[in-house]
């Protein structure tokens, strides 16, 4: 099986094979170039026998991965997508299916695994900064969305004159910068951990004290020592949704 997951501006992709991930990738994506990004992605990967998609993408990005497959690969595909149920988990929102489909697979990802009857809290640091809380039935709760960490500074050049910044964050960060690059990423890395430890406390209270906290995200291994909560991260925590809702598809096809 192959999985491939595509963000607001990466894409990410995993050959799935006796519960291991092999031929894992990920990469920034051009709309305009994408037939070419699919070439150097996935040309020298074997014909899979079944593609499973997850897109929280516009609906031609969508459109070009399935033409790509059907062109190069002609193998049964599929685009996942959220549901009102799955097993004990529970969509909270009031149309399920508009729950971007990241944070339902990662939601059922650590539904499959996390400590029976106990609430979990998940968080999906990618080019938006996602929270979901699940209770210990198995009810989504809801969950809250803000600027991730590049939008935020995207946000202050785009909005402010003089502010000039690098593409890549810097890979040290000081409570008071003495330079104006400095002092944005000082100010988003805190505004986006003061807004992570705040929430958390939050859930604790409101669920009575015992919540797993679970972390996902290209951004996440930059927050996590900053962050007073303890998390346990997993990069591929969507992918190892998609695995289940995909397998979930081909036995339903099946019967």
């Amino acid at each position: 099986m192959f999985l491939v997951d595509i963000g607001n501006s990466r894409i990410k992709w995993a050959t799935n094979s006796d519960e291991e991930f092999t031929s894992l990738g990920e990469a920034e994506y051009v709309i305009k170039e994408l037939d070419v990004q699919f070439d150097v992605f996935w040309k020298g990967i074997e014909k899979p026998n079944y593609v499973a998609i997850s897109s929280v993408a516009p609906p031609r990005v969508i459109k070009a991965v399935t033409v790509w497959i059907e062109s190069n690969w002609a193998c049964d595909h599929h685009v996942v997508k959220s549901l009102d149920r799955y097993g004990d988990l529970i969509n909270g929102y009031v149309e399920p299916e508009r729950l971007g489909v990241d944070r339902w697979l990662a939601m059922l990802a650590v539904a499959e695994g996390a400590k029976p009857e106990t609430a979990f809290c998940v968080i999906d640091c990618g080019s938006a900064l996602t929270v979901d809380v699940v209770a210990e039935d198995g009810q989504h709760l809801g969950g809250m969305i803000v600027p991730g960490l590049t939008m935020m500074r995207s946000a202050l050049i785009k909005g402010t004159n003089g502010i000039r910044l690098k593409d890549e964050l810097p890979a040290e960060v000081s409570l008071l910068a003495r330079d104006t690059e400095g002092a944005v990423t000082g100010g988003v890395l805190y505004s986006a951990v003061s807004m992570i430890d705040r929430v958390c406390m939050d859930i604790i209270s409101s669920q009575g004290g015992d919540v797993q906290f679970f972390i996902t995200g290209g951004d996440a291994p930059l927050l996590i020592p900053l962050l007073e909560q303890e998390f346990e991260y997993d990069a591929n925590l969507v992918l190892n949704g998609l695995v289940i809702a995909a397998k979930a598809l081909q036995n339903e096809a099946v019967i």
